[in-house]
């Protein structure tokens, strides 16, 4: 139906609008901090800005749910100023058929940002990493397949970074113009032993290749003095908001199984599914405010009462984020309740239209 389109186009552009400005400004300032750090010989302005570019679907993740209440609000809001929405009901378009319209808008684009962050925005932040680390470290690599790091005549490859600590799947090849050895280890461990610190490699497999056969040795514990320095995992580190939830529930279930902290992998792994879901809510917020202020001339204020309101959840997700880290509030808890709380006053808005 042609109303239907024209309120979809008039929010769906509204909102691109405010989420590529919010966007560019983040990545503007990013762009500047990356300049302003330590420079290197490898890492000029032009691969500060292709680490933007690949950061970029990450930062419209992080704001489209306020992008999405600001840019409806205008969107709506320009609609109420026009008495576009008046005339819309005056042509037999109720409150709730209009609010029903955008609610499908809404759940179209909950989808999208649910692809975003469990497809898109991982890989490219995967990528950025990989980017980053390369330019500035040379003899460090990471892909889908692991951790790289060339030291000296060996090659190390890290399948799984559990944490600085801990380690899976280790293959480290030691070449002296040829291959002298292979090893396979299920996994590290950094350890102290007194006053030294030390690497213990688990069910340890050598492969010593020689000029008729390859020679296999099992050990079940072999003791290394370094395995990765810790600035080089520091710079190649991949924090959790910036894996899928696929990823993040893997990485639960080993930390679970050794008995390890998990509540900062929950809370991004929660996240994964609060962050689609909020950008509902924040529609279901914006249209009260729009038809609002049609009854009343202060659409200027209610426009940025409405603005606030995103504010204010946008702040108090991170710190029930940061509640959950510091005083171990259930991940889950500290997803839902800012949701809950802001759908009840979205629902309670939306009651008062009738």
């Amino acid at each position: 139906m042609i109303i239907e389109r024209y309120l979809w186009k008039t929010a769906l552009m509204s909102i691109l609008v405010v989420w590529l400005a919010f966007a560019t400004l983040d990545s503007f300032f990013s762009f500047l901090q990356e300049l302003s750090g330590e420079s290197r010989a490898r890492y000029g302005a032009l691969e500060a800005l292709m680490y933007i570019v690949y950061t970029l679907p990450q930062r419209l993740y992080d704001y489209f749910p306020t992008a999405t209440l600001i840019g409806a609000l205008l969107g709506m809001g320009q609609l109420a100023a026009n008495s576009e929405l008046t005339a819309m009901r005056a042509a037999g378009f109720s409150i709730q058929r209009i609010i029903i319209i955008l609610l499908k808008l809404g759940l179209v684009l909950m989808c999208f940002v649910f692809a975003l962050g469990e497809w898109i925005a991982p890989t490219t932040s995967l990528k950025a990493i990989s980017f980053k680390t390369e330019k500035q470290q040379n003899n460090i690599g990471i892909n889908r397949g692991g951790l790289w790091l060339k030291e000296d005549n060996k090659i190390i490859r890290v399948k799984k970074v559990w944490s600085d600590q801990r380690f899976a799947e280790i293959s480290i090849f030691t070449i002296d113009e040829r291959i002298d050895n292979i090893q396979f280890a299920k996994k590290a461990e950094k350890k102290t032993l007194g006053e030294q610190t030390i690497w213990q490699l688990d069910d340890v497999k050598t492969y010593i290749p020689s000029k008729n056969a390859i020679h296999i040795t099992t050990q079940k514990r072999v003791q290394r003095d370094t395995l990765i320095p810790a600035q080089l995992l520091d710079i190649s580190s991949i924090k959790p908001k910036h894996l899928s939830a696929q990823e993040l529930a893997e990485y639960i279930s080993h930390q679970d199984q050794n008995e390890l902290n998990t509540i900062r992998l929950e809370q991004a792994f929660w996240t994964r599914f609060s962050t689609p879901l909020s950008v509902l809510v924040m529609l279901i917020i914006a249209i009260p405010f729009a038809f609002g202020s049609q009854r009343t001339g202060g659409a200027g204020q209610r426009l940025f009462i409405g603005i606030i309101v995103g504010l204010v959840f946008f702040l108090l997700n991170r710190s029930m984020g940061h509640m959950s880290i510091v005083y171990g509030i259930s991940p889950l808890l500290s997803s839902v309740i800012p949701l809950l709380l802001f759908l009840s006053f979205g629902l309670f808005l939306l009651y008062r239209l009738r």
